[in-house]
């Protein structure tokens, strides 16, 4: 399982403390979730124009001790997008932002989730396969393997793309009953100015772990470092001074170590 979900994932609460969806971090401070998924866990309209004003109460199911902590609502978006992002109150230690990575035109990528279907708090992993986009701007997924058939209660999750290593969108909506769920692409998450879309040029510094998700053109290097990583006791890598071996590292093969566990 990848730590960096682990460390992201959140689990929406309502006042009387049932757990009503799933969220991540997107920032230190800003997690993400679905709109109606805050709707319900205030048990308001979802379909209002303006955010509520009501705090709202979630936790940190997988990191150590189930942190909880108090949010506010920033930002407010229903309809085709359902985002809403909340900003909290205080910073949560050992908390992690998730790297968003573009969704390529190439179907069937695998993918895993966690959610809080009904009956099971705790939590469950789900995993599948991406499919194609649709009209709305949302994308299939379909579900493979045991666990839930159905993804009513993932919305909010994040969905972590094995290839890409990195979230490519958020679980939105599901067919009641089936295994297909849609999900929102990350670029549609990040179109405001509370989770503005971040510069991807480093000018003269290197790339770190946090700017994976803009690491791209050294794939090949990338798949033979990680390679030798997992295979050999020891790896040095060598080169000219700026030719990017920490970038190469940092933002090339740590990321997928990670993704690994």
């Amino acid at each position: 399982m990848s730590d960096i979900v682990e460390a992201s994932q959140v689990r929406v609460r309502s006042a009387t403390g049932e757990a009503v969806g799933a969220g991540f971090l997107v920032r230190t401070d800003v997690v993400c979730t679905c709109a109606h998924v805050v709707a319900r866990a205030l048990g308001v309209s979802a379909t209002a124009e303006q955010a509520p004003s009501q705090p709202v109460d979630l936790d940190f199911p997988l990191l150590d001790g189930r942190p909880r902590v108090r949010t506010t609502v920033v930002s407010w978006r229903f309809g085709g997008a359902d985002v809403a992002l909340l900003r909290l109150d205080t910073a949560v230690e050992g908390g992690r932002p998730v790297p968003f990575v573009e969704r390529t035109d190439t179907p069937r990528n695998d993918f895993r989730a966690f959610g809080y279907p009904a009956g099971a708090d705790h939590g469950v992993w789900v995993w599948g396969t991406l499919g194609a986009g649709q009209a709305l701007g949302w994308v299939q997924m379909e579900t493979q393997g045991p666990g839930p058939r159905s993804l009513e209660e993932f919305s909010g999750a994040p969905v972590w793309d094995s290839r890409l290593y990195g979230v490519v969108g958020m679980m939105v909506a599901a067919n009641l009953g089936e295994s297909t769920a849609h999900l929102l692409p990350s670029d549609a998450l990040v179109n405001e100015p509370i989770l503005q879309p971040r510069c991807p040029f480093q000018g003269l510094s290197a790339f770190t772990e946090e700017d994976a998700e803009f690491f791209y053109g050294r794939d090949n290097n990338t798949t033979r470092l990680h390679t030798a990583v997992r295979t050999q006791p020891v790896t040095v890598v060598v080169g000219p001074a700026g030719c990017g071996k920490s970038s190469l590292v940092r933002a090339g093969v740590l990321p997928r170590l990670r993704a690994e566990g």
